[in-house]
């Protein structure tokens, strides 16, 4: 009798677990029609950076506003501001010859050339690739359905499958969190994540140390795309072999 019941008990865990691997499996389905659609459009963002102390406290803080588009199939990122303070005229000249530079060149292009180059640009900017190993990289659990900003969602908690040993295993085993995805459009609407230790990359030159704390929420926009909202993120980082920075970064859109 004990273990029919606890077979019982089971099987709505299984599938529970199951339901929500599937929920990111359409969710990661969904970002490239959505990343796609979002490059018709132009927008701006608002970086401000803090450099810490051992302590905690602020020694630095610096502000960036930029304009980000797409001409030709090609991001262009340019500042119009740097800690309140419009750019000085030369810099300024510099990049609007720049993006002169680049209508120009895409007014010239061929439609499969052009294609060629969004494709290309799609392969180098997104994060598609890493985020559909994530069902198979963690343990996904649907833990509530909040609303999230007007927006009916499911909460789903992902916890390191440590037996994982794919692509981008040594990323996600030190990486947990929280992921919400929106129920009519399966958009990723919030991520909430905090590093359990230490990341190493390029050799150990560059390392994330374990409490970086990353916060990522994106926005309906014209009811047919989803754009980012705003990003944080608290981080203690070694760059090199001595330097060690501890940095808040936020950026809304």
């Amino acid at each position: 009798m004990i273990a029919k019941l606890a077979f019982c008990l089971a099987i709505p865990a299984a599938a529970g677990a199951q339901d929500a691997a599937e929920i990111i499996r359409k969710a990661v389905d969904q970002y490239e029609k959505n990343d796609r659609a979002l490059r018709n459009y132009t927008w701006k963002s608002r970086a401000v950076a803090r450099e810490l102390d051992g302590k905690g406290a602020v020694k630095k803080t610096h502000t960036t506003l930029g304009e980000t588009m797409y001409i030709g199939g090609q991001q262009y990122t340019h500042r119009l501001e740097y800690d309140g303070k419009p750019l000085a005229a030369d810099v300024e000249k510099r990049g609007h010859e720049a993006l002169d530079r680049a209508a120009r060149d895409a007014e010239k292009m061929t439609p499969e050339e052009r294609k060629a180059r969004e494709d290309e640009s799609y392969r180098r900017h997104s994060s598609r690739d890493p985020m559909s190993h994530v069902p198979k990289a963690y343990n996904l659990t649907i833990v509530g359905e909040p609303e999230v900003n007007g927006r009916a969602t499911w909460e789903i908690h992902a916890i390191p499958r440590k037996e994982y040993r794919g692509q981008y295993a040594s990323l996600f085993h030190n990486i947990e969190g929280t992921l919400w995805i929106d129920k009519e459009d399966y958009a990723w609407v919030r991520f909430d994540a905090d590093t359990t230790d230490t990341i190493s990359f390029g050799f150990f030159l560059a390392r994330i140390a374990k409490g970086t704390r990353i916060f990522v929420e994106r926005t309906r926009v014209n009811q047919e795309v989803w754009a980012p909202r705003m990003f944080s993120l608290k981080a203690s980082a070694r760059l090199g072999l001595v330097r060690s920075v501890n940095t808040e970064r936020e950026v809304s859109f």
